[in-house]
This record gives C-alpha cells, sequence and structure tokens, in this order.
C-alpha cells in the first residue's frame, strides 16, 4: 500500500490540480481485487489508476482534456531507470552549459563566476527591475539572497531580454484566463523563455518515446515554476527537493514582486523529485500494457485502456463486468483553459470544450449532467457495483442537491470518507471538506423497466430459480444471501432475471440453507454440461450413481439430466464407487467423481483400480471434476499425485464455458463472464528460484563433436510451466557454484591478511555468474507416459477444458557453442547434480482457447535448435486434440542422431523426429529440410525406415519447402503457425504467412540477464495499434504475434 510519504513523490511530481491521496483511495478501492475493473471517466493527474493498477485490478478510464491523459499515461507506464538516467544525461550534454551562462555571476564574497538559483523581479505599471538575487556559491559556501549593484542591474536586464533561437509556442491565452498577458510566451521573461527552448529542443532529440514522454512530463511540471506567476513577496516556494508546492492560485497572475528561477536548475530538481516518482511506481506496477480500444481490452488481459473522451460518451465493456467506478468530476476550475498552459508546448489541441461546467455539481446542468451519467453507469453495471463520487464544495443546499441526484438516479448513500487520511474528524457538514461519497443501488432487488411486481411466478419457473441459486450457493460457500443472489443472476438466462427481482434475500437464504441439496444440484447441472458436450464427441453417459444427483426438491427445475439419472444403471464392477461413465461405440470409457475431501481415500482407490486395468492403453480414463481454480491447482500438485494416478481433472467454470458454446440458447448467460485463464496462483508459486536433480546430461550427435546435448532434470517444486514460458538456469552446479564463491572468498581474504595470493591460487578460467534462459524440450507427468497420448481416447471436445497433474521432470535441449563459457558449463553436470533454476518465466498462453478462435490445426517451424521449445508446443497441443504438423529445418542431418536410454540399453534415437512421433504426430506430418548430409552417412536411409515419408524431405532450406507446402493446400482458414529459429527465417515466413492471411505466432530468443524484465536487455522492437515501441522478451514474450514484430528493426 502507498503511504503518505510514498504519495507526496507521486502526487508532487507534476502540478496538475486536485491529484488524490492513493494512500486514501487504497481504502476507498478496499474492495478491488486482482482481475476487477475499475471505471474513471474523470482521470484526470492519473493517481485513482495507481491505486487501482497497485491492487492488481485493470482500469478503463478517460478525460476530455488531452494533457490530463498524457499525464496519466506518464504517471503509470514503468520505465527502465538506466535508460531514463542516460536520456537526462543526454539532455544534460545537449543543453546544462548553454542554458547555465544566462544565469551567470560574481559571487560577492570570492569573485568566481557562478550561477544564481533565482533573481527577485520588481514590477510596477512602469518598468520591472531586478532587486536581489539568491545564490549558492560552491567555492567560498556563500548561501544567501544579495542585492545587485547597479552594473549588475543593467546587465541582468539585458540577459533578461535576449530572444529565444528555437521554437517556442506563441498561442495565445483563451477565456476568462487571460489577464495582462495576451499569449502564453508573455509569462515568461526572453532569458527563461530561450533557456526552455534550448532545453524543449534537446528533449525532443531523445529517441526513446517513454523516456521523452517523461522528460516532457518533468518539463511540463517546472513551467510555472519558471515563469513571472511565482510571487516573492513572501519566501519563494523551494523547488530544491524537486517538488513543488502547487499552482496554488489557478490563473495566469503575474505578480508585483515575481521571481525568475534558474531553468536548468529547476529543470534537475523537478527530474530528482519524479525519478523518485517512477522508482516508487516501478515498485509497484512492474508491467503495464495499454489497449488501443475496448474491444482489445475485452480481448487480452491488458492492464488499461486510457482513453479521450466526454464523460457521457464513455465506452462500457460488454463482456466483462465493473467492479468499481470513481468520480472525480472537475471542480470550479477550467481545467482545459489552464492545462494549454502546458499543453502548447507539446503541440496538443487546445481547441477542445469541456461539457462539465465550471461551478461543480451546485451548477443545474452538471446536476442534470451527473445524473444522466449514473442512469448510464446504472444501465451497464450490475447491482454490485460500487460508484464514489468526490465532492468538495462549502455551497450552502449542496448535500441536498448531491442527495437529490442519487436518489432520482435510483442510488443511496453508503459510506462518506475524508479525502486526506489525516482528516478522520465528521464536520457538522459533510461537505465541509474533500470527501468521498459511496453509493449502490437503492433496491435490494434488481430492478427492470416496465416490471409488474403483481406479476405470479410460473411453478417451473421458480423451480429454476430454487435449483439455480442452490448451484450458485455451493459454488460460493460462506457467501450472503446478497452475494448469493449476484450469483444466481449470472447463471440464468436473461428473462429470468426479472423474475429472480421479485424474491427477498429472506427467501432465497431459506433456499440454500441445505448444503447437500445445493451439492446435488451443482453435480446435476455439471452432469447436463457432460451431457452437451458428449453429445459432439460420439459418447453417451451409460451409468450415474442416482443418490449422488436425484432429489425431490429438485425436481421439474428445467435441468434435462433428471429424467437421465433415473433411468441409468449404477456404476459396478471397475466403475464402483464412480458417480457416473461415459462410453463411446468403441468401448472406451471415462469414469467421473465429484471432487470432496471427505472422500479423498475412496477417490484413491477408484483411480489406482482404474490405472492398474488400462495400464497404458489410455482406453479407461478416470475424471475428477472440482468447482473452481483453487481446488483445481491443488490437486493437480506433484505432492497430489498418488490420491489421483494417472487421472484427469476438469473446472466447473471452463465446464459450463464449454457447455454454452455448443448450446448458448440452453444455458442463458452462463459463463457470460470471461474465462480465467492461467492458474489462480499467489505470487510466491508463479515465479520461484527452486533446485533442480540432473538425471541425464546426453550429446546429440556426432560422438567426436557433438552439437547438442540433452539435459533430463527433476525438479517437483516447479508446480507448472506452460509452452511459451521458460526457464533461468545455473549452469553451474550447486557444489561447482559454492566452490567458486569459496575460492573467491580466499582470494579476497589474502589482500586483507597481507599474504601471498600463491598461498590460495584462483582458478582465473572464465566462469558464468549470470543464469541462461532456456525453454522446455519436453515435459514428463507421473503415471503418464510421454507417448501415451498417441492412442488417448479423450473426446476432442472435452480435451480442451481438460487437465492433467503438473509435470515434475523437464528436459531441456542446448547447443554448444565453442568458448561458451555457461554451455560449457552446462556439458559437465554429472547425474545427481543440483542446480538452481528460476521460473516459469515469460507470458502464460493458454492454448486452449485457440480452439474457441477457430483453430484446430498448428504448424510448428523451427530452425535448428529453435526447434526445442517446439517439441513441448507440439506435446500439449496433441493433447488438446490439435491437428499437428512439424516443419523441422537443420543444417547437416548429423546432428540428428543420439543414444537415448531404453529399458536396459541405449538404442539410437533421432532428435526431434522420435520425440514428436512420440507425442502423437503421424509419420505424414513431420517435414524435414537439409542443407548437408555427411557422404558416408546412412541417416536419411534410416529416417525413411522410421516411417518418414520421402516427399516430406526437402534439400534446402525450410522456408522454402514450407512456402511450397502451404501454396499447396486448398484450405487455409483454420491454421496457426508457430516458428522458433533465425531471425532472417521467421521474418520470411511472416511475410508468407501475411499475405495468405494465416495467424502467425513467433517464439523470440534474446539474451537475457535477469528474466524478469528489470535489466531490459531482452528488448525487440515491436508494434501494436500503430505505436511502435520496445518489448521486454522475458515479460510480455517470448511468444508475439508475428504483426507485432517490427521485423525491419528487430535487431535495433
Amino acid at each position: 500500500m502507498i503511504n503518505s510519504i510514498d504519495f507526496d513523490s507521486i502526487y508532487r511530481s507534476h502540478l496538475y490540480w486536485d491529484r488524490k491521496d492513493t494512500f486514501g483511495l487504497g481504502k476507498i478501492f478496499k474492495d478491488l481485487k486482482a482481475g476487477d475493473i475499475l471505471l474513471d471517466p474523470f482521470c484526470g493527474g492519473g493517481t485513482p489508476i495507481v491505486a487501482a493498477l497497485q491492487r492488481g485490478a485493470r482500469v478503463i478510464a478517460s478525460d476530455i482534456n488531452p494533457m490530463a491523459l498524457f499525464l496519466s499515461r506518464v504517471l503509470i507506464s514503468p520505465v527502465a531507470l538506466f535508460a531514463l538516467k542516460e536520456a537526462f544525461k543526454k539532455v544534460e550534454n545537449y543543453t546544462a552549459r548553454s542554458i547555465l551562462e544566462n544565469y551567470s555571476i560574481l559571487c560577492p564574497k570570492c569573485g568566481k563566476k557562478i550561477y544564481f538559483n533565482y533573481l527577485k523581479w520588481n514590477n510596477d505599471a512602469l518598468k520591472r527591475v531586478p532587486e536581489s538575487v539568491y545564490l549558492s556559491c560552491h567555492h567560498c559556501g556563500l548561501n544567501k539572497q544579495v542585492s545587485l549593484s547597479k552594473e549588475e542591474i543593467t546587465r541582468q536586464i539585458h540577459l533578461s531580454n535576449i530572444e529565444p533561437k528555437h521554437w517556442f509556442p506563441t498561442d495565445p491565452i483563451c477565456g476568462r484566463n487571460r489577464t495582462a498577458a495576451k499569449y502564453f510566451c508573455e509569462l515568461f521573461t526572453g532569458r527563461n523563455l530561450t533557456s526552455l527552448s534550448i532545453l524543449h529542443n534537446s528533449i525532443e532529440k531523445i529517441s526513446s518515446v517513454r523516456c521523452r514522454d517523461i522528460l516532457h512530463y518533468v518539463f511540463t511540471g517546472m513551467l510555472f515554476d519558471c515563469s513571472l506567476m511565482q510571487n516573492s513577496l513572501t519566501n519563494p516556494l523551494s523547488s530544491s527537493s524537486g517538488l513543488s508546492g502547487g499552482w496554488l492560485s489557478p490563473g495566469f497572475y503575474i505578480h508585483q514582486a515575481s521571481q525568475e528561477k534558474n531553468i536548468w536548475k529547476v529543470f534537475v530538481n523537478r527530474f530528482k523529485g519524479v525519478l523518485r516518482c517512477k522508482i516508487k511506481i516501478n515498485s509497484i506496477i512492474d508491467c503495464l500494457r495499454i489497449s488501443g480500444s475496448i474491444e482489445d481490452f475485452e480481448s487480452s488481459c491488458n492492464e488499461a485502456y486510457i482513453y479521450q473522451s466526454d464523460f457521457l460518451n464513455i465506452s462500457f465493456p460488454k463482456k466483462l463486468h465493473i467492479k468499481h467506478v470513481f468520480l472525480d468530476p472537475p471542480s470550479d476550475i477550467d481545467y482545459i483553459g489552464l492545462s494549454n498552459f502546458w499543453s502548447c508546448w507539446l503541440g496538443m489541441d487546445s481547441s477542445i470544450q469541456a461539457d462539465w461546467l465550471q461551478g461543480g455539481i451546485s451548477n443545474k446542468e452538471n446536476a442534470e449532467k451527473l445524473f444522466k451519467l449514473l442512469l448510464k453507469i446504472g444501465e451497464n453495471t450490475d447491482s454490485s457495483c460500487i460508484i464514489t463520487l468526490f465532492c468538495n464544495s462549502k455551497k450552502e443546499g449542496f448535500y441536498e442537491i448531491t442527495e437529490a441526484i442519487f436518489k432520482k438516479a435510483g442510488y443511496e448513500l453508503s459510506t462518506a470518507t475524508p479525502i486526506w487520511e489525516s482528516n478522520i474528524q465528521n464536520s457538522a457538514r459533510p461537505f465541509s471538506s474533500g470527501i468521498y461519497l459511496s453509493i449502490k443501488k437503492r433496491s435490494k432487488k434488481l430492478k427492470a423497466a416496465g416490471f409488474d411486481a403483481q406479476f405470479k411466478i410460473d411453478r417451473q419457473k421458480l423451480n429454476e430459480l430454487k435449483f439455480f441459486s442452490r448451484v450458485a450457493a455451493f459454488l460460493h460457500p460462506d457467501s450472503s444471501p446478497e452475494e448469493i443472489f449476484r450469483q444466481t443472476a449470472n447463471l440464468i438466462k436473461s428473462q429470468m432475471v426479472i423474475l429472480l427481482s421479485k424474491i427477498e434475500y429472506s427467501e432465497l437464504g431459506s433456499w440454500i440453507s441445505d448444503s447437500e441439496i445445493n451439492r446435488k444440484a451443482y453435480q446435476r447441472l455439471a452432469l447436463t454440461f457432460f451431457k452437451r458436450i458428449f453429445s459432439k464427441d460420439g459418447f453417451r453417459i451409460v451409468a450415474a450413481d442416482k443418490d449422488r444427483f436425484d432429489d425431490s426438491k429438485l425436481d421439474n427445475s428445467g435441468i434435462d439430466s433428471c429424467d437421465l439419472v433415473t433411468t441409468l444403471p449404477m456404476p459396478c464392477g471397475l466403475a464402483k464407487g464412480t458417480d457416473f461413465v461415459a462410453e463411446d461405440n468403441n468401448g472406451c470409457q471415462i469414469y467421473f467423481c465429484f471432487y470432496e475431501e471427505k472422500k479423498a481415500d475412496q477417490l484413491k482407490q477408484i483411480s489406482k483400480r482404474i490405472f492398474e486395468e488400462d495400464k497404458d492403453r489410455l482406453q479407461k480414463l478416470c475424471f475428477l471434476i472440482l468447482p473452481n481454480h483453487q481446488q483445481l491447482f491443488k490437486c493437480r500438485k506433484w505432492e497430489w499425485s498418488d490420491n489421483w494416478p494417472r487421472g484427469f481433472f476438469v473446472e466447473f467454470e471452463k465446464l459450463a464455458a464449454k457447455a454454452k458454446l455448443i448450446d448458448d440458447i440452453c444455458f442463458g448467460r452462463l459463463a457470460e463472464e470471461k474465462p480465467k485463464t492461467g492458474y489462480d496462483l499467489k505470487p510466491e508459486d508463479k515465479i520461484r528460484l527452486f533446485n533442480a536433480k540432473v538425471l541425464s546430461n546426453m550429446p546429440v550427435g556426432a560422438k567426436s563433436s557433438p552439437e547438442y546435448f540433452l539435459l533430463r532434470f527433476k525438479a517437483p517444486e516447479l508446480k507448472y510451466v506452460l509452452p511459451g514460458q521458460f526457464l533461468m538456469v545455473d549452469t553451474l552446479s550447486y557444489a561447482g557454484r559454492k566452490s567458486i564463491e569459496k575460492s573467491i572468498s580466499l582470494y579476497h581474504s589474502s589482500f586483507e591478511k597481507d599474504t601471498s595470493i600463491s598461498d590460495n591460487p584462483v582458478d582465473l578460467a572464465p566462469v558464468s555468474f549470470l543464469k541462461r534462459p532456456f525453454g522446455i524440450y519436453r515435459s514428463y507427468h507421473k503415471n503418464f507416459k510421454l507417448n501415451c497420448f498417441k492412442n488417448i481416447a479423450l473426446p476432442s471436445t472435452l480435451a480442451g477444458i481438460t487437465e492433467i497433474l503438473f509435470p515434475h521432470e523437464f528436459e531441456i535441449l542446448y547447443k554448444l557453442v565453442e568458448d561458451g563459457t555457461g554451455t560449457n558449463e552446462l556439458r559437465k553436470m554429472k547425474q545427481n547434480s543440483m542446480f538452481q533454476v528460476l521460473g516459469p518465466l515469460g507470458k502464460e498462453t493458454d492454448l486452449s482457447r485457440w480452439q474457441t478462435d477457430g483453430i484446430d490445426e498448428v504448424h510448428l517451424i523451427g530452425g535448428g535448435v529453435g526447434m526445442a521449445p517446439l517439441i513441448f508446443f507440439g506435446q500439449a497441443l496433441r493433447y488438446y486434440s490439435f491437428k499437428v504438423k512439424a516443419f523441422i529445418g537443420v543444417n547437416n542431418l548429423d546432428t540428428l542422431p543420439y543414444d537415448a536410454p531404453a529399458t536396459q540399453n541405449l538404442r539410437k534415437s533421432y532428435l526431434f523426429i522420435d520425440d514428436l512421433l512420440s507425442i502423437g504426430l503421424n509419420k505424414d506430418d513431420i517435414h524435414l529440410a537439409y542443407e548437408k548430409q555427411n557422404a558416408v552417412s546412412d541417416i536419411y536411409a534410416k529416417l525413411l525406415d522410421r516411417g518418414l515419408l520421402e516427399k516430406n524431405f526437402y534439400k534446402g532450406l525450410v522456408i522454402s519447402q514450407y512456402q511450397s507446402y502451404i501454396a499447396g493446400l486448398n484450405k487455409r482458414e483454420n491454421i496457426l503457425v508457430i516458428s522458433c529459429g533465425p531471425i532472417p527465417m521467421m521474418k520470411s515466413l511472416s511475410e508468407i504467412t501475411s499475405k495468405l492471411n494465416i495467424p502467425m505466432k513467433v517464439l523470440m530468443e534474446k539474451r537475457m540477464g535477469c528474466g524478469i524484465g528489470v535489466c531490459m536487455s531482452c528488448v525487440c522492437r515491436t508494434k501494436k495499434n500503430d505505436i511502435k515501441q520496445y518489448s521486454r522478451v522475458c515479460t510480455d514474450g517470448p511468444l508475439f504475434d508475428s504483426n507485432d514484430i517490427d521485423w525491419n528493426k528487430i535487431g535495433i
């Protein structure tokens, strides 16, 4: 949580008015959880966005003021601090000396040239006269304000009137803000205007967009400090901390006694303040992706969508639910007119007119607009949405006006919270100071226009409402009736919501009081879902335990599995103890059990019995049905494997989503909320440093000089890793690393003790100190053989939502680099050696969702060692029943053979080829392109003996082979390409697929120092929504859409 000290660095980083206390906002947003959405149609300076992002929430923010949007985007965006400091140094080298010379003066004490802090001017009706100067001499230590001599006065008047040689804005001051000055440039002395133009010109030369924007943020934040609007009648506001007290009197007033500050010193101090702000922002917002449209925001996991809009034309997501709406409309300040003082330097449109008028809510027009806004919010949010309105008015009757608006729009006041943490006393009038008002919909029932309160609910529809409320109660145990009410509304058909609104909470509570009936309702609904899914895959339910589904209180609920369970036989024999059984026409059977903690021992015996009967044929499968994400994650852990040996898992929410896709009409609003992706993990479970144990480390290729090595290791602590993710691997064993550290320690101690270095000799051979990134080649799951999915009887529709145990053993393939420190250390790893691994790293990708997007065939195209991580993709894709074709490009066929361990002896295997065959690819789906083959080699013939088709061999580049293959296809609509390898290869493939409108994803490989997005060594040039930027491969990837890569600048 941001405390008041941290907030000070954020709040004071710019002078935009009325920035709210992020510490207080953290309390206002206490109900926001990770993934929840905040809507902010008056985003202003951006602090509410920071407070929401800090809680893991997503944000939709808008403002009509382009300056507000700029400040918000810059404020919330993390930045590489090293790059920012380097950008500042470039500006310093460009301009510091030339600007400082404009503020030079001789120290009255030591006579040496120094640069003053500020000059005090006295402005009367006739002329402006410099009176005194405040200086700090680093030569003699003089630090005070001193009067100017007549000669120095003449000199300073001359310097203050110099004219700029670089561009500066000449925009007029419009509206009621206009005073004696007609143009913004008249608010500065000639000297300061000249210095600002020099500084602005140098900032424009910074190539990094993000760093340039931050320097513009610093630049605009200092403009008020550098203008004639600074009042020096009293002690001037200090900017020594880099943070100014603010634009206290909004307006453009040139004071009688003003001060002219040293531009460069102000810029340096303000940069230091903004740098502290960015350090704090980096610590709370480690990754930020901003969508370019509401559609992109809905279809992605991006954290924010920030756009320009008037508050009455804001965008609401169609598929996502808004959790909190924060309203902070302008008070009695002309935000846009005053912002033009800054925006004119950035070339922004100054003609925009705001619909919200000055005067706050007390203005009748504004009150009516607030009413319309609340109505619009009500139409696009559900009853659980919280609305917070910030108010700051002392006008008489303001409280009554605001309360009347709430009531008229159907809301009532819930809580009132002071804006500042220190303001904890209740005042006589709630609005005597800034205050947050939280409001909620007045009725406890869902309202609908035209609803007849006297309407009698049909008995069957009433039973349906009872049924789904019981399902909601089971899925959300220990929830209040209000929450169950909301969750039920998310389950039932849209037309049933009106009927639900007639039910009182007390009546709803009586329906859900029996937990056992709630469980049976949940299980009966799940059975209905499976029946729909099986209808697509040729399976049917052949047995069911009636006692698990049947209850008279659930009759006539409209759920079609009710009649089904009464006509089916009980599971018996091998299926004894299961809840229901499905079978296809070939006799393949799937046994289903609902998870209950109290039945853990029974479930273990059931799965063990079926496992022993089926062995490795996978024609008899065990499925465990879990109610939520958290329970699914727990059961998939390696430590839990003996409780459900070689079993499968399915989560209710994904089951509901799949059933809705099949039969949208029958299942109404079910799973209308965006399904979760990835895994519901605590932060400490996502990325961890853990120990791994070497199982084997074998060479691949020619025995005399192997080019590749295959390292297999065991890592039970690695909870999960998905295709496209990677690990950072220590290339020295744990013992080897300790030995190096000990040797270095002895070496240093020899200096401290002044002993001979020869007493503690040190091996001066190169040693790696950074971990190396590696993608997973293959994963192994306990009780599942690698080739088990070749003949699995898993229905394809069900496969997309099915999970198995997390893997516990992994392989990485690495290429030996001549004179490479890390890979040569790695090849020396012995069996049973322990080493450290950091992971899983990289962005998660939910492969099963590609089926929802219409993809049913995936082409894996790899060049050299780039094929290695694609094997892991193929393993997962085959599990999800995708059609997979592989195109392998190698330089030499002799790099493929190696001795793989068999049951007793070593057998000859072929890299990539045998691995693809073992994960279930057909022999005619594997294509091989090679550039050369040794004259005496028989590998070509042996691969043909393996069953590979001769037509699938190609001598040349894999790009040419694939281009010829894809050109011969008549249907390409449902194909996705995934590629990894040399940049030129992927660039050419991107051109080929783009011309044919085939989607393509690429796995980018870059050198990395940390793997977690801090060192910025792995950035690549990307473009999205026509915005070019640098993306971190380790956190934004490594899997990217090929169209998002700027291939022409990929090496920059």
